[in-house]
């Protein structure tokens, strides 16, 4: 698929631009495996309890398609 081959394009259509020195790395779910995204932390969260990390992590965040928003 697209997102296999152009993991960055594809990410720039949901208005996720990736550094280029940051690698990307594309795994395909199957039924006897699945995967889970971890939001990157944001900075300055140092310190949160888990339910003031959790009102920053969106669903795009969860799927990998965008960053939780910033504190």
């Amino acid at each position: 698929s697209r997102v296999v081959r152009e993991p960055r394009a594809v990410l720039a259509e949901f208005g996720m631009e990736v550094d280029s020195d940051v690698e990307l790395r594309v795994h395909d779910s199957t039924a006897e495996q699945r995967y889970l995204v971890l939001p990157l932390r944001p900075g300055g969260t140092e310190g949160w309890d888990q339910d003031q990390l959790a009102r920053l992590v969106t669903r795009n965040a969860m799927i990998g398609t965008g960053r939780p928003l910033r504190p």
